[in-house]
């Protein structure tokens, strides 16, 4: 996004002075409901007609826009969501950061998002996020790792890391989320025997009677990824915290039918290939660091 610097101030109003809008694009020809509609923010203008467009975090245009007839005014949102993605007087923008730890670096991906940068040498392993005191600009956020400046947690002399994978398989191949370029999208590691840490959507730890033997991490539509883990007799479903035998799911690991890269369309129950059964919950889960944003 390159924005002409000139034409923009840096600033963060109060909240009063901010203007919520919808631009209304189509309605419902029965009932004249709005139907389809954009977002659009930004600060009071020298008249009710006019408004300072939003352009990015503590960043607003110095060019009146008119207010179009199709624009109404909407519901502001609430005051922490205006601080945490729009404006905050308390918040400055992001410098880069310098990380002297070696190793391989993985962005874990969540909806979209990039919450977590993973530093690991095979055997120490790091995780950072963005510092909540900060904010990025829309060209910076993913633009290098240089932005997650804020050490989480760090986990020395691990027994095992597993870096997620996403292979083509008929759901990866109709969401165009394979290839190396996937690697890292999730993350598994055992600290101990016995015990360990997951790091995806969200980071945590927790405790399975069973050793774990493999990790999955399949990329779906929006970047979301479904990452599974298998030990000799259950497969783990890392979103949900929970475990089902093996024997219930129908489907073989074979090459054609890709079942261990596809178990998450078995578990939600679209292919049919899950039985009701035996099942059991991580133990001791507990959360360890949750999303920036």
């Amino acid at each position: 996004m390159n924005i002409d610097e000139s034409n923009t101030k840096e600033e963060a109003p109060p909240l009063e002075e901010l203007v919520f809008y919808k631009e209304v694009l189509e309605r419902d020809k029965e009932t004249n409901e709005i139907s389809h509609w954009n977002s659009k923010h930004g600060k009071k203008g020298s008249s009710p007609l006019y408004y300072y467009p939003w352009i990015d975090f503590n960043l607003f245009s110095t060019v009146e826009q008119p207010v179009l007839e199709n624009y109404e005014v909407r519901e502001p949102p609430d005051e922490n969501w205006v601080r945490q993605y729009m404006t905050s007087p308390s918040r400055t923008r992001a410098v880069p950061y310098q990380h002297t730890e070696e190793g391989e670096r993985w962005l874990v991906l969540d909806n979209g998002g990039r919450p977590f940068l993973v530093i690991e040498n095979g055997v120490d392993v790091y995780v950072y996020s963005h510092d909540p005191n900060r904010f990025l600009r829309n060209i910076d956020r993913y633009s290098d790792h240089c932005w997650y400046s804020l050490l989480l947690g760090q986990f020395k002399n691990v027994n095992k890391i597993w870096i997620g994978k996403s292979e083509k398989t008929p759901m990866t191949e109709w969401s165009g989320g394979y290839g190396p370029e996937f690697d890292g999208n999730s993350i598994l590691l055992e600290v101990s025997h016995g015990s360990y840490v997951f790091i995806g959507h969200v980071v945590y730890s927790f405790d399975f009677p069973e050793s774990i033997s493999a990790f999955y991490a399949p990329v779906g539509n929006n970047d979301v990824p479904y990452p599974t883990a298998e030990t000799d007799t259950w497969f783990l479903f890392m979103l949900d915290l929970v475990a089902y035998k093996k024997e219930q799911f129908l489907r073989t690991t074979d090459e054609d039918s890709k079942a261990m890269n596809d178990l998450y369309f078995d578990f939600y129950g679209h292919g049919g290939h899950k039985q009701n059964g035996e099942k059991i919950d991580f133990i001791n889960v507990r959360t360890l660091a949750e999303p920036y944003y």
